[in-house]
């Protein structure tokens, strides 16, 4: 579930506020940096796209995160959830982008980030095969390519790491049926997947292509 907290080793907490796709405005950033020289000791950032203000004290959480809502920042999330959306800069900043990623990671961090589900999944959005923002890893990728986006779908890191099956490439005039393909992914987990199954150990039981199928008959073309 969502949780604003992480309890650390010498019984301080680590505050993590939500950030989409990593962006922040300068002020932002300053609000944050406020509420931790007021509250903490640290901020780490995290691999995940995420700053943790660390060594809240406990009797001082309560107040740690009335000034971040107080600054417009909502709750991290954590557990069996989608997690917060991972976006590299695209397009929009970085001279190898092939494709526009911010707006879409917001798009799909404001509508997905939060949803309770069997296991985690993750969601990486890049401009272009770099894969900045571990794509191929991710639960749901989805990278930039010439033509469009190439959606990727079962890949996971951690000890026993997974590289992505390609679904489909979108038109990138078509960019805004993204959304939809991953409400249908999604969907689909959420209705076949057992207790412990990530998106990759569904595919890997009833088989990639049976997945494909499944999805693509739920997908309005």
């Amino acid at each position: 579930m969502a949780r604003w907290e992480k309890v650390q080793n010498d019984g301080k907490v680590g505050i993590v506020p939500d950030i989409k796709v990593g962006m922040l405005t300068p002020e932002e950033l300053a609000a944050i940096t406020e509420v931790a020289r007021r509250f903490g000791e640290r901020i780490h950032l995290t691999a995940g796209q995420r700053l943790i203000i660390l060594g809240v004290p406990p009797e001082r959480v309560e107040e740690a995160k009335d000034a971040l809502q107080a600054a417009g920042f909502g709750v991290g999330t954590s557990g069996a959830v989608v997690r917060n959306v991972r976006a590299c800069p695209g397009k929009e900043y970085c001279k190898n982008g092939l494709q526009p990623t911010l707006e879409l990671g917001m798009r799909m961090h404001e509508r997905f980030t939060g949803w309770e589900l069997q296991r985690p999944v993750k969601i990486g959005i890049s401009g272009c095969p770099h894969s900045c923002s571990e794509s191929l890893t991710r639960d749901i990728g989805i990278y930039g390519v010439p033509s469009g986006y190439k959606v990727f779908i079962g890949g996971k890191g951690g000890p026993k790491p997974m590289a992505g099956r390609p679904l489909k490439i979108v038109k990138a005039e078509r960019a805004y049926e993204l959304v939809e393909i991953v409400q249908k992914v999604l969907d689909f987990y959420t209705a076949n997947a057992g207790k412990r199954e990530r998106i990759g150990d569904l595919m890997a039981r009833i088989g990639f292509e049976a997945f494909q199928e499944a999805v693509k008959g739920r997908v309005v073309m």
